[in-house]
């Protein structure tokens, strides 16, 4: 029910951009319903709403469609909040510390995506054997780092735990691959995902943190 509410808050969002105006480069405030019209539908908001809005009724629809997975750009949606905290007139002090907070919701983002594509990757390995000769198979089901002393008790794809405790092992190891650790991937798809997303990791890392350095300075600027 939240979730449909949510939808339909940001359908009526969608709706309502076709009457917003706008500032253009020279600052100037555009109120003509034709440039607003214009404005909007060639803007990447419009085709990031659109899809998602398309992506939520195809996954109702026919879920686990392609089109299905469009949906995911409603994540996107959160990059708004630097404008909101951009046109605030709030003061320095109270600017960085939205700032901050901003930066802390999209590493916790972050890290749930990670997380979600990271059991979309291994689950389409968990019940597939490799042949490795002499009438002998290897399994390509992935076991995570706390369990290799004993992966017989690994209870990661059976229904012995609950989706809410799959879900925060899989943001533990958002985490990991954030710290850049070792997931151990077993196939090759699971060593393509890992080398990209480690490699994301280290160049966001580096961003984030000395992002939010800067605003810990701003924020303690009087201080100092």
């Amino acid at each position: 029910m939240i979730d449909n509410l949510v939808d339909l808050a940001f359908f009526v969002d969608l709706i309502l951009m076709f009457f917003a105006s706008y500032r253009n480069n020279k600052g100037m405030e555009i109120k003509d319903p034709k440039k607003i019209l214009v404005h909007y539908l060639s803007s990447r908001r419009f085709v990031s709403d659109f899809g998602s809005l398309i992506g939520q009724f195809m996954s109702v629809v026919r879920p686990g469609s392609i089109l299905s997975y469009l949906s995911i750009l409603k994540m996107t949606r959160v990059l708004r909040v630097s404008e909101v905290i951009k046109e605030s007139n709030m003061n320095k002090f109270y600017k960085a510390l939205m700032n901050f907070t901003k930066l802390f919701f999209y590493m916790v983002i972050l890290l749930h995506s990670i997380g979600c594509f990271w059991y979309m990757t291994i689950s389409k390995s968990k019940d597939r054997y490799e042949d490795i000769g002499q009438g002998e198979k290897r399994s390509l089901q992935w076991y995570a780092p706390t369990e290799w002393m004993d992966y017989s008790k690994s209870k990661l794809f059976t229904d012995e735990i609950t989706p809410v405790e799959k879900y925060w092992i899989m943001f533990y190891h958002g985490v990991l691959f954030l710290g850049l650790n070792e997931m151990g991937p077993v196939n090759t798809n699971e060593m393509q995902f890992c080398i990209i997303v480690l490699v994301t990791c280290a160049i966001l890392e580096s961003l984030l943190f000395s992002e939010m350095a800067e605003i810990v300075t701003n924020m303690n600027m009087k201080t100092n």
